[in-house]
C-alpha cells in the first residue's frame, strides 16, 4: 500500500492477511468404516497451478497446512498393508481460510479358503495339496489342508502372503490314501474385499474282496 502524509495528519494503514487453506486426508476401511492405521501414501496435485506434493498417513491421517488456493487432485499411490490400492482419485477445491477433510476408502485384499471333504461322509480330509495359479498361468503357490481339512490363503502372516484381485485356478495335486486323485480344478474370481470358499470332495478308492470257495463243499 502507498500513503501520502500531509502536515497535521496522522494516517493509518490496515493490512489484512488471508490464511492459506489446509487439507486433511483420512483413511478408512470401506467395509467397516474403521480407521486404517497402517500408512498410505498420496499425491496431492494442484490442477490449476504448480503445487504438487506427496503425503503419508500416520494412524490413518495425513495433514497439509498453508498450501496455495486452488483445485487439487488426490490420488493414492501406496495402499496400507493388506489393502488393495484405491482406484479412484478425488478432486477438491481449497479456498482461502478453508480446511477441508477428504475421506479415502480402501477394500482389503481378497481371501480364499479351500476345504477338502470325504465325498460320502463329509468328514474333513487333511494333507491334501492344491496348486493356486494366477490368470496368466504363473504359479502363486502350493498349499496343504490342515487337520480340519481347510487351508486359508491371503491372510496377514500367511505362508503365501496376500492375494491380489485376479482370477485364480485352484487344482488338486495330491490326496492322501485311500482317496482317488481326480485332478479336479476350480476357477474363482477374487475382487478386493472378497472372502470366498472353494469346496472339494473325493471318494475313497474302491475295495475288491476276493473269496475262494471249494467247488464241492462251498
Amino acid at each position: 500500500q502507498y500513503v501520502t502524509v500531509r502536515n497535521g495528519q496522522a494516517p493509518s494503514l490496515k493490512f489484512l492477511n488471508c490464511k492459506f487453506p489446509g487439507l486433511t486426508i483420512t483413511k478408512i476401511d470401506q467395509q467397516t468404516g474403521e480407521a486404517v492405521t497402517d500408512s498410505a501414501t498420496f499425491t496431492v496435485e494442484q490442477a490449476d497451478g504448480d503445487y504438487t506434493t506427496t503425503v503419508t498417513t500416520e494412524n490413518g491421517i495425513a495433514t497439509l497446512k498453508n498450501i496455495p488456493v486452488g483445485t487439487y487432485k488426490i490420488t493414492e499411490v501406496t495402499a496400507p498393508e493388506g489393502y488393495a490400492l484405491g482406484d479412484c482419485s478425488q478432486t477438491v477445491y481449497l479456498g482461502k481460510d478453508k480446511n477441508i477433510q477428504v475421506v479415502m476408502k480402501n477394500l482389503k485384499k481378497p481371501v480364499i479358503s479351500i476345504e477338502k471333504i470325504d465325498g460320502q461322509t463329509g468328514d474333513p480330509v487333511p494333507g491334501t495339496k492344491f496348486d493356486i495359479k494366477k490368470s496368466d498361468g504363473t504359479l502363486f503357490g502350493t498349499v496343504t489342508t490342515g487337520t480340519d481339512g481347510k487351508v486359508t490363503v491371503g491372510m496377514k502372516g500367511g505362508e503365501l502372503g496376500y492375494l491380489e484381485p485376479d482370477v485364480y485356478t485352484v487344482t488338486e495335486v495330491f490326496v492322501p490314501e485311500p482317496y482317488v486323485l481326480t485332478g479336479e480344478h476350480q476357477d474363482i474370481r477374487l475382487n478386493a474385499g472378497d472372502t470366498k470358499t472353494l469346496l472339494f470332495a473325493n471318494l475313497e478308492k474302491p475295495i475288491i474282496t476276493v473269496e475262494k470257495y471249494d467247488e464241492e463243499t462251498g
